[in-house]
């Protein structure tokens, strides 16, 4: 599934599962992969650009104990789905390899797709929107991504 990720994308899927895992290996949701890509995969400043603050986005992922719980440190499958969203939004820009951006517009689009969700109040709870900040990002997007694996 990864083989178009760039190497910083790759670091994000690996950091969001680390942030999710715990002794009973919990699935990474698609918070998590929020928080890998606010500590890790986002160029510096991005998400203040795209009027976010990482500090509130901390203050209120839920705890851990209110996730279903596996036997392996995977991706759920809304996690999977972020994935192939990301994958999609980086062909629709025409790109060929998928950057820690495109992760964020696939989280965007989940958000968009389902309202209820975490990530979705988290965009919320900011006093902003998914769909406002994925045409921001878009935006920012159709100028240049790097290219390389």
């Amino acid at each position: 599934m990864y083989q178009r990720f760039t190497r910083d994308a790759r670091q994000v899927v690996a950091r969001s599962l680390d942030i999710a895992f715990s002794p009973i290996r919990v699935l990474t949701e698609p918070e998590h992969i929020l928080l890998s890509l606010c500590q890790t995969g986002l160029p510096e400043g991005m998400l203040e650009k795209l009027g976010l603050n990482y500090e509130e986005f901390l203050a209120v992922i839920p705890p851990r104990s209110l996730y279903v719980y596996s036997l392996e440190r995977q991706l759920s499958i809304t996690g999977q789905i972020v994935m192939a969203n990301a994958e999609q939004s980086a062909t629709a820009l025409g790109q060929v390899l998928v950057a820690p951006e495109h992760i964020l517009l696939g989280l965007l689009r989940y958000c968009l797709d389902h309202v209820d969700s975490v990530c979705s109040k988290l965009f919320i709870s900011q006093a902003t929107d998914a769909a406002t900040v994925r045409t921001r990002l878009e935006r920012r997007l159709s100028t240049a991504v790097p290219q390389t694996a």
